[in-house]
């Protein structure tokens, strides 16, 4: 009895310690809302971008994300007003107006 007793415990405290030292993920998603107004950006001039996407990637949302970092690159600006996606075959159009916090 003792010896069940002992065992018992033992595993308990191998489970507790298992359990304690693995990391648990967290999934969490914080949403933000910032208001500004038009004096306090900085916006460019309208842009478009094109890139060969398939249906996939569209409704993923990778091929914004392709298209907005491409818009972007060698810009002063951080962000996209309003982005439109427009697709005709196998191209996608993006199009919008870059932005920046002043």
């Amino acid at each position: 009895m003792k010896n069940i007793i002992n065992l018992l415990l033992l595993t308990f405290i191998v489970v507790l310690i298992i359990s304690c030292a693995t990391p648990q993920a967290q999934n969490a998603k914080y949403n933000t809302m910032i208001n500004v107004n038009s004096s306090d950006l900085v916006i460019g001039d309208r842009i478009e971008v094109d890139g060969k996407f398939s249906d996939d990637e569209v409704q993923s949302g990778y091929a914004q994300e392709v298209l907005t970092a491409k818009a972007l690159k060698d810009t002063e600006y951080d962000f996209i007003l309003m982005p439109r996606l427009e697709k005709v075959r196998s191209t996608v159009t993006l199009i919008g107006r870059p932005a920046r916090m002043k």
